[in-house]
């Protein structure tokens, strides 16, 4: 008996987080109410407070559950091992991938960020920071194990993360264009290459 309700606790959750995920998608984190996401979900109102303390805690949790954060997360480990500059490419292709698939919800946070209240600004600015952070502890243990130079490994991965987002964004936000996937295969490797070995000729 507790394990059916356990069960159903975990389905129950897992509706409402793929609701707001859904409603976020479309309407941003502005317009997708929490009866909103109750009624995409199926549920009462008051079950969202039932397992979210708040608007606010529900979006953290989309953020940690459906961004590139997790995916990092469990991809890290499988890297021991494998020569850098194929780690930063299979990294690079996930990142860019994860974006192509959550393209509404990154259209749609930017288009609104300016409006978040102060609280949605903190969650979001502390979910990019981990997600630095995370990458960032690759790049020290590479650095541990010499086979990077002396760099700043949080420097590395927002530089290394802010170059692949880039051209996401002029590509996909700006021109309108969906990036084929060939096209991330074909060019991620310069992009790995131009970060790990700069421009200048050695």
């Amino acid at each position: 008996m507790e394990k059916i309700e356990k069960s159903e606790k975990t389905c129950t959750k897992q509706k409402i987080l793929d609701a707001a995920i859904e409603l976020i998608s479309r309407k941003g984190y502005l317009g997708a109410t929490t009866r909103m996401i109750a009624s995409e979900a199926d549920v009462a109102e008051l079950t969202i407070f039932r397992y979210f303390k708040n608007k606010e805690t529900l979006f953290k949790e989309v953020l940690n559950i459906y961004t590139f954060l997790p995916m990092l997360r469990e991809l890290l480990p499988s890297l021991d091992g494998l020569p850098q500059r194929e780690a930063l490419r299979v990294v690079a292709c996930s990142f860019l991938y994860t974006l192509k698939d959550r393209k509404q919800l990154v259209a749609i946070m930017f288009s609104e960020i300016n409006r978040y209240p102060e609280k949605i600004r903190e969650i979001y600015s502390s979910y990019v920071d981990e997600l630095m952070n995370t990458l960032a502890g690759y790049f020290a243990t590479l650095k541990e194990q010499d086979i990077l130079r002396d760099i700043n490994p949080t420097l590395a991965s927002r530089c290394f993360l802010g170059i692949l987002f880039s051209y996401f964004q002029r590509e996909e936000l700006i021109k309108g264009r969906s990036i084929p996937a060939q096209e991330i295969e074909d060019l991620v490797p310069s992009i790995v290459d131009n970060f790990l070995y700069g421009t200048i000729r050695q």
